[in-house]
């Protein structure tokens, strides 16, 4: 991924951002007028602008990936698909939404100070609105994640697998050390024929009998 492909995704993510919090900004009706009590947005309102922002990304991010992609003279190779995939992950990351339900409780409960004003603050309410929008909001970031990441497949380099997901931890792992793939797949070998020899001994063979099972029946 290149630095004017990240800062596009970038600024994607940043109008999308702003757009949202015009939204919340216009819920709130506290401009101080005589005779007119302060009210504090409808936490359900709320949750529908939140879950709105990460559906906008998620065709935010497609829109900028599918301009990308198409401009590249060539396929992509397995480092640029885990480039773009680290990218979309990091900016779809559960950290950066999930807590944001609780971020308007104390916003609305310090504008609601300043009017003097009261802002129903029971716990259990609360708690129980915050649970309905993190639970919504996961669901949604795993649907943007898989949604964006599906526009890279029809540029993938042919032979290149559709989980990127594998390819960016056998990427890390491999390039750590050259050697560690090679010694991975020894070892793995060389178990599998440890077993073979064990199951074919005599000891092994005799004692499987006793229990009515025999080595190769998968019994």
């Amino acid at each position: 991924m290149t630095d004017t492909s990240k800062n596009r995704l970038e600024v994607a993510d940043a109008e999308c951002e702003t757009a949202a919090k015009i939204e919340l900004d216009g819920l709130y009706d506290d401009a101080p007028r005589e005779g007119v009590p302060f009210r504090s947005p409808s936490p359900q309102a709320v949750e529908a602008i939140l879950l709105r922002l990460i559906a906008n990304k998620e065709q935010a991010f497609s829109r900028v990936l599918t301009a990308v992609l198409e401009s590249r003279s060539g396929p992509l190779d397995v480092r640029a698909a885990a480039l773009f995939e680290e990218e979309v992950r990091t900016m779809l990351a559960e950290e950066r939404y999930l807590g944001r339900m609780q971020d308007f409780f104390r916003e609305a409960a310090e504008r609601a100070r300043v009017r003097e004003a009261v802002f129903d603050t029971d716990p259990k309410r609360q708690e129980l609105l915050d649970a309905t929008y993190r639970l919504g909001a996961a669901q949604a970031l795993r649907r943007a994640r898989a949604s964006v990441l599906a526009t890279l497949e029809p540029y993938m380099q042919p032979g290149v697998p559709a989980d990127r997901g594998f390819i960016s931890q056998w990427q890390q792992y491999s390039t750590a050390s050259p050697l560690r793939p090679i010694v991975t797949i020894a070892l793995l070998s060389l178990t599998s024929y440890a077993i073979a020899v064990i199951m074919a001994s005599e000891m092994v063979q005799e004692f499987l009998a006793r229990f009515g099972w025999a080595a190769g029946t998968g019994l």
